[in-house]
């Protein structure tokens, strides 16, 4: 039960359920393709590089609002470098907030700025 739910610049995100009791996305990462000029071998070796040190700096991380990541592993047929992660049904926090824009900007101004410090201040925590 694995689908496409995302794509960027280094990759594909998929939704996938893990032994059918937990949501988890895969963050996979391009593979480059001889035959093309579009991704090469050394920008590959630089995002592997990315990816790895993401997945290292996001297991320092501790808070309960903060993406949780189980592990890296090798995904699809392609055997694809990809991080392991919980699920975030409302998709990213981008998202979320491009999502409801016109909200927020006919909001309470002093009311979004406290939100917005209450984000950058849980972000922090969770990083200490």
């Amino acid at each position: 039960n694995v689908r496409e739910i995302g794509k960027g610049n280094f990759g594909i995100v998929y939704y996938a359920s893990y032994k059918g009791k937990r949501d988890i996305a895969l963050k996979t990462l391009y593979i480059p393709d001889e035959n093309t000029s579009k991704y090469s071998f050394d920008t590959y070796d630089e995002n592997m590089h990315e990816l790895l040190y993401e997945a290292h700096i996001m297991t320092q991380l501790k808070h309960p609002n903060l993406l949780r990541i189980f592990g890296v592993t090798f995904f699809g047929d392609k055997q694809q470098l990809s991080l392991v992660t919980d699920f975030m049904k409302n998709g990213s926090l981008l998202n979320y907030l491009r999502k409801y824009r016109e909200i927020f900007l006919k909001s309470d101004s002093q009311i979004i700025t406290r939100k917005l410090n209450n984000f950058g201040i849980q972000i922090f925590e969770a990083m200490l």
